[in-house]
């Protein structure tokens, strides 16, 4: 109705004119700093790059509302997952970038041998679990399984086939909060068994402390998930779930170029 269309307009708006001013950022600063010689040459066609990421991520941004303007009132879950993800990438591509710009290419700081593989998977791992995260979102998946660690009193809830597998993966609710949750699982042990190793083994302060905050972290956003599921997705807590779900993805970004 009108007034529920007054109050997502703003968000709509703002949304779009932050959007627009963050692409005004990257390319004025990247055009100035190309003028004045100051980017490394290694790193102009990746600063370039990011630009157009910024495009990309407009032109995405619009086929994800254009999704809920025909036969539905809100955007398609898959095309959230991509937009978010697309955000994403452009952080994480950005903080890599600023990385070597700040401390050059100087990398492996005394990570365990044979090791340096696990934070990619680590990232990966992260990088996923926040995906589901816009599928749940997107799906409303929150809204039903309340309960914890079961879901109804089942460990696997009941699936509609029907549609074909791809439909299900993307959009059946209980499926979809399913693969959050076993994905949460394998985030908790595998950042925990590697801050362990780390901790054994690495020969860098630093390293161990990073490690060890993001699997304190990995552990916390686990008690904010469960906490946003049973609350029925209180505000408060689901905010706070996806804040602390992109700090996640920044330390996890940091950890594997240092290592």
């Amino acid at each position: 109705d009108m007034a529920a269309f007054k109050g997502i307009y703003w968000w709509e708006w703002t949304h779009r004119l932050l959007a627009r001013l963050l692409g005004a950022v990257y390319l004025l600063g990247f055009l100035g700093f190309l003028v004045m010689r100051q980017i490394p040459g290694r790193l102009i066609w990746r600063c370039a790059g990011l630009v157009g990421l910024i495009a990309v991520q407009g032109a995405v941004g619009w086929w994800m509302v254009s999704s809920g303007l025909s036969g539905r009132v809100e955007v398609a879950p898959e095309r959230l997952m991509t937009h978010l993800s697309l955000a994403l990438l452009l952080m994480s591509a950005t903080i890599w970038t600023g990385l070597e710009a700040l401390e050059g290419e100087k990398r492996g700081r005394g990570a365990p041998n044979g090791w340096r593989w696990a934070t990619g998977i680590l990232l990966a791992l992260v990088f996923t679990q926040c995906m589901l995260g816009a599928l749940v979102a997107g799906n409303r998946a929150g809204y039903v399984y309340n309960d914890w660690p079961m879901m109804n009193g089942h460990i696997f809830p009941p699936v509609e086939w029907a549609k074909g597998i791809g439909y299900s993966f993307l959009h059946d609710q209980g499926l979809v909060q399913f693969m959050h949750r076993i994905t949460a699982y394998l985030l908790v042990i595998f950042a925990t068994g590697f801050a362990l190793v780390v901790a054994r083994k690495a020969n860098d302060d630093n390293l161990k402390t990073l490690a060890a905050a993001l699997a304190t972290s990995v552990w916390i956003q686990a008690a904010l998930g469960i906490t946003t599921l049973i609350t029925v997705v209180a505000l408060g807590f689901a905010l706070t779930h996806q804040f602390v779900a992109v700090c996640l993805l920044v330390m996890a970004v940091v950890l594997t170029w240092i290592m």
